[in-house]
């Protein structure tokens, strides 16, 4: 039976929230309005035709049989905005950025999200996607505690006040090494504020490097006596040391694909073998010179071996050790199809990630159920989120009828 518009509107009204429930069960968060947009046509098409199902049947399989509703994507990266700038508060130190400042950033951080999703062609859902992405800012935001600082400067732009900031912070390093010439020690942070790829850098490691040079650049050069530097006392156990954080840092560079500790024991056993290379060898190159063009090729030799010998084996492994934590979670949690197919979605993209990473944690299971958690925890706060979006909206809806 045919409906009037006043009547299809009162049965959207009555089945909204339903239609917008199976839709995100099907595609993910962030098709709200795409979905509130369609239902009025499903409705009136429903009446129309006087479809013989109950209309969630409906629903259900027009969701699932067609492709009315358009993966419009561009409307999901302000949710995720949302949630980047929950995240970006809870490191707002000293609340150097307003909250308007938060909030402009998460928004061109989420859209830069999107357009990466877009150019990459992934094939998980995009809500899995962010889910990892958001993980992985806030890992980042815990490692380095100017993060936040290089992504404002990354993707919104430098400021002033943020300049000022990082001088009365890191001004001891102006008193201590460049004889409180404040005018050079801004020069070096604005350098340092525009470097490419800045949300990889830690500021205060970087400005101690480059403060260390200015300095190093003063000092008349001598020529070394390289006999002299190889009979000091204690020397192997000077350079080890003195090369051993240069060994770290460099090491991001190479994938090893096998356990930490092994790595890390390896990485020594290299390093000390370059040492005595250098010590009982004959080259006139300084030590710095030597150690780290040689200690480049041994470490990119050892990647290389790892790839070759440990890859498919290690995968193996890790794979196995994925399906075992999955199988054990699904065992206590009496899951939908949906849900399962969406919790695998984001271990399959942690999953790939892990293995590419090429480092491995000690403990494949205990990582895999640490991402678990973490899924747990962020889909806690949008289903919170959903909830309370859902009592807002049926509450005005309340208000509506008993004015009517």
């Amino acid at each position: 039976m045919k409906k009037t518009s006043e009547e299809i509107k009162k049965i959207c009204d009555l089945y909204e929230n339903i239609f917008i429930k199976q839709v995100e069960n099907k595609f993910g968060i962030g098709y709200e309005l795409s979905a509130k947009k369609l239902l009025p046509m499903l409705v009136k098409n429903y009446f129309d035709y006087n479809v013989p199902l109950d209309i969630t049947d409906y629903f259900d399989i027009v969701i699932k049989k067609t492709n009315l509703i358009k993966k419009e994507k561009k409307q999901m990266y302000l949710y995720y905005a949302e949630k980047i700038y929950c995240v970006f508060k809870d490191f707002n130190v000293d609340n150097l950025f307003s909250d308007e400042e938060l909030k402009e950033l998460s928004l061109k951080l989420s859209l830069y999200c999107l357009n990466k999703y877009y150019k990459t062609n992934k094939n998980t859902p995009f809500s899995a996607y962010m889910i990892s992405r958001i993980n992985c800012i806030t890992k980042s935001l815990l490692n380095n505690e100017d993060r936040l600082i290089t992504f404002y400067v990354t993707f919104v732009g430098k400021t002033d006040k943020i300049e000022n900031y990082l001088v009365n912070k890191y001004f001891y390093i102006c008193e201590k090494y460049l004889n409180n010439n404040v005018d050079l020690f801004r020069q070096i942070l604005n350098d340092i504020l525009s470097l490419p790829n800045l949300t990889r850098v830690k500021i205060l490691s970087r400005l101690l490097k480059k403060v260390n040079k200015k300095n190093s650049n003063k000092k008349p050069k001598q020529k070394m006596d390289l006999s002299m530097v190889r009979n000091q006392d204690n020397i192997k156990e000077q350079l080890i040391r003195s090369y051993y954080s240069y060994m770290q840092d460099k090491k991001h560079k190479y994938k090893f694909y096998d356990d930490k500790n092994i790595v890390d024991e390896n990485l020594k056993e290299i390093l000390e073998k370059t040492v005595d290379s250098y010590l009982n060898g004959n080259s006139k190159k300084y030590p710095s010179s030597y150690i780290t063009t040689v200690l480049s090729k041994r470490l990119k030799f050892y990647q290389n071996r790892t790839i070759k010998e440990k890859y498919l084996a290690k995968i193996i492994e890790i794979t196995k050790d994925y399906i075992d934590v999955l199988d054990d979670y699904y065992k206590n949690k009496n899951l939908s199809y949906t849900k399962k197919g969406q919790i695998e979605e984001y271990m399959n993209l942690i999953l790939e990630e892990y293995i590419e990473n090429g480092s491995y944690e000690i403990d494949n299971k205990k990582y895999f159920k640490q991402m678990l958690n973490k899924y747990e925890e962020i889909e806690k706060i949008v289903g919170d989120s959903y909830e309370y979006k859902f009592k807002n909206q049926r509450s005005k809806r309340n208000k509506k009828s008993k004015i009517i």
